[in-house]
């Protein structure tokens, strides 16, 4: 099942040479959508937080628009890779930042244009989710831009101990105070490797500050 609301033109998602001729990792179709968006306003690049960086596919397709990023995740292993990816032609316009979730405050860290966000904000353990998302809130400056994933209550994470999952409405009160530009929920079932299925949730969204 598919539902969408309030989208604009889906930009081409592309995969990353690496250095060596292996490829990353596309950047997820959330932050070019946002990209896109900041580029129809003719917004020259800016800044970025890339909250739970993972791998990096994002932080370079950021770097890779000259945009500066803050690139946050608690494992230091994705910080290291993160830095392994980056060009050295890049790298005066990157900072890495090794926290949890629950530890990150607004206070610490600069107003961003732009928090980003793939598949990273559901890891959150949903007892400290209210208060990561009031810090999240406060980091983006007005006209700046959100985008990234929600899991929806179907999804079999929800069988998972202390996961953020969140139903629709949960999703629109959010954002109260944004403009939201594109609202994409997809359900999916995948066969696993042992014969079970997974169930999916995702809702993707890309939100403009007012």
């Amino acid at each position: 099942m598919t539902m969408l609301v309030t989208t604009k033109t889906i930009p081409q998602v592309q995969s990353i040479p690496k250095p060596g001729g292996s490829l990353l990792a596309p950047p997820h179709t959330t932050l070019l959508t946002a990209l896109q968006l900041f580029e129809a306003e003719a917004a020259a690049p800016r800044s970025a937080l890339d909250l739970g960086c993972g791998s990096g596919a994002d932080t370079l397709e950021l770097l890779n628009r000259h945009w500066h990023v803050v690139a946050v995740d608690s494992a230091p292993e994705a910080l290291a890779t993160v830095l392994t990816q980056a060009p050295v032609r890049c790298m005066a316009r990157l900072t890495t930042k090794l926290t949890a979730f629950e530890d990150l405050q607004a206070s610490q860290l600069p107003p961003f244009d732009l928090v980003n966000a793939s598949f990273s904000l559901p890891y959150c353990a949903a007892a400290h989710f209210g208060q990561l998302w009031t810090e999240v809130r406060q980091m983006i400056r007005r006209n700046g831009r959100f985008c990234g994933h929600f899991l929806g209550l179907s999804d079999d994470a929800n069988k998972a101990s202390g996961m953020s999952l969140h139903s629709l409405p949960d999703v629109f009160a959010l954002f109260a105070g944004f403009e939201v530009e594109m609202l994409n929920g997809v359900e999916t079932d995948k066969a696993q490797s042992d014969g079970s299925v997974k169930h999916s949730h995702v809702i993707s969204v890309v939100a403009r500050k007012k």
